[in-house]
């Protein structure tokens, strides 16, 4: 890997990519655009180390994002259950997040068929 980046955005997705050259790893699971400040700089740091890693190299790894809150952050307080399949789902927030996801899948599907 190369040397420390300094800390500005420019930094951390150089930094990001480096990492992921170095490690080539074949799945990469980060969070999606949520809720949380820190989960959409996550999302947009990952997103921008891997447009500039397709642009500029033969890599493909497999990336995999998803909400982190699904069902705990927006949801319905619940605080007694055992486990997450009993946690009960805030249903609007839930569907908000399903129709983001759509819209990206089909942004993304419309990206790859524009760029084919």
């Amino acid at each position: 890997m190369s040397k420390p980046k300094p800390y500005s955005w420019n930094g951390i997705v150089e930094s990001l990519i480096d990492v992921i050259l170095y490690f080539k790893p074949d799945t990469i699971i980060a969070t999606d655009y949520d809720t949380h400040v820190d989960h959409r700089l996550c999302a947009l740091t990952v997103e921008s180390a891997m447009e500039w890693i397709i642009k500029h190299t033969e890599f493909r790894p497999q990336l995999l994002k998803g909400f982190a809150y699904a069902t705990g952050y927006e949801t319905i307080d619940d605080y007694y259950n055992n486990h997450l399949l009993s946690t009960l789902i805030n249903k609007k927030h839930y569907h908000l997040m399903n129709l983001v996801q759509g819209i990206q899948l089909y942004l993304d599907t419309s990206s790859k068929n524009f760029c084919s």
